[in-house]
């Protein structure tokens, strides 16, 4: 996914004081991871996956731990 902006483009002084404007220039930002395993994948779809996994792997954590302690209260 691409995101492009329009922005305007202004001339500055050495105060960086607007001193003119040029008009408009794009922005545009590149979301996709460019190397690696995960190479052409949106990283933000990357990092939702992520957190969703490890949602999931504490979520077995504390199932495990509540079933833990549930036996040793009937032991007792």
């Amino acid at each position: 996914m691409n995101v492009t902006i329009n922005v305007p483009t202004v001339v500055l002084n050495k105060k960086f004081e607007q001193i003119g404007q040029i008009g408009e220039g794009t922005v545009e930002y590149d979301y996709k991871i460019t190397d690696g395993p995960f190479k052409g994948k949106d990283q933000r779809d990357i990092v939702k996956e992520a957190i969703e996994w490890w949602e999931n792997q504490l979520s077995l954590i504390d199932t495990r731990v509540a079933a833990l302690k549930n036996k040793s209260l009937d032991i007792d």
